[in-house]
């Protein structure tokens, strides 16, 4: 079997897995996303900033997919679902500043998850444009974040 370096990947292959892998992960409550992305740290640094841009953006349509979808999901919730929902759209109804640091914060850290986020703020009717905005910075940072590091820690 012939050994695979990601050091030798032509960076076509390396964006292809990027989107294929980050989109998939926008769709699953993992993400698998996280390794692909320390993996060409460490071995295609030159190619950082179209790599977290690709995985940012194939990851929010993923995740704009998802949302839409539970839009559409409610009349197929059962009661106990459909009354836990109404006890978070009374906590959160009229807050728009709190729905949109809730996933920016999601986003960002990963807790609350983002997979429950984005399907509790399309079940919410939070505006798509809010939930992608702050969904879109909070992932981007958090990438950003994520392959920076291993630089900062070789560099100590």
């Amino acid at each position: 079997m012939p050994n695979f370096s990601p050091a030798e990947a032509s960076p076509f292959l390396i964006f292809a897995v990027t989107i294929l892998v980050a989109a998939t992960g926008g769709l699953l409550p993992f993400s698998p996303i996280e390794p692909v992305l320390l993996l060409t740290a460490l071995s295609r640094p030159a190619l950082l900033v179209p790599v977290v841009a690709l995985a940012t953006v194939s990851q929010m349509s993923a995740k704009a997919v998802l949302f839409l979808s539970s839009q559409k999901a409610q009349a197929r919730l059962s009661d106990r679902k459909r009354r836990a929902l109404e006890r978070v759209r009374r906590h959160l109804d009229g807050r728009r500043r709190l729905q949109i640091l809730t996933v920016l914060v999601s986003a960002l850290a990963g807790l609350p998850p983002l997979y429950l986020v984005t399907v509790a703020c399309g079940a919410l009717n939070l505006r798509l444009r809010d939930y992608l905005i702050a969904g879109t910075v909070g992932r981007a940072i958090r990438f950003s974040t994520l392959v920076v590091l291993p630089q900062l820690l070789a560099a100590t």
